[in-house]
Formats: C-alpha cells, sequence, structure tokens
C-alpha cells in the first residue's frame, strides 16, 4: 500500500505525528496536527512541504492549541 502524503495548505485529515520532507531547508522531521487545520508551510522560503501521516491520534484533548503556520528552519545538526 502506497503511502499518502499531503502538501501545504491541504487541509489535515486526521490528527497524528506527521513525517516532514522539505529539499530546500532542514526542518524539523515530524510534527503534531490537528484534524482539520492546514499543513504549514517553510517559514524560509514559503514553498510547500510534504507531509505523511505516521500515526493517527487515538484521543485528542480540546484546548486551544497554539496554531501552526510556518514550519521554523533549523541549524544544522540539529533535530
Amino acid at each position: 500500500m502506497a503511502e499518502e502524503t499531503f502538501t501545504t495548505g491541504a487541509v489535515v485529515p486526521r490528527s497524528g505525528i506527521y513525517s516532514v520532507a522539505h529539499a530546500a531547508h532542514h526542518l524539523p522531521q515530524e510534527i503534531i496536527l490537528l484534524s482539520g487545520e492546514a499543513f504549514p508551510r517553510c517559514a524560509k522560503c514559503s514553498d510547500k512541504v510534504r507531509f505523511a501521516l505516521i500515526r493517527a491520534a487515538r484521543r485528542v484533548f480540546h484546548y486551544n492549541p497554539m496554531k501552526v503556520y510556518e514550519l521554523p528552519c533549523l541549524e544544522e545538526g540539529t533535530e
């Protein structure tokens, strides 16, 4: 079964942990996203980033989390 990928601006279909892929800059390798939000862009270049669901959340507590609109570029050698 092929892994389904998503790009910046698409709506997050399921809350969970997503892998992050962006060739232009060093971004966090994984991010937690909530369903209904938009997948974030790269903060440095605003280009599209690719995401793949690693693990869906079993239960999401409802509170007012910070929304992620951009992924920060990391210094080389940091994760």
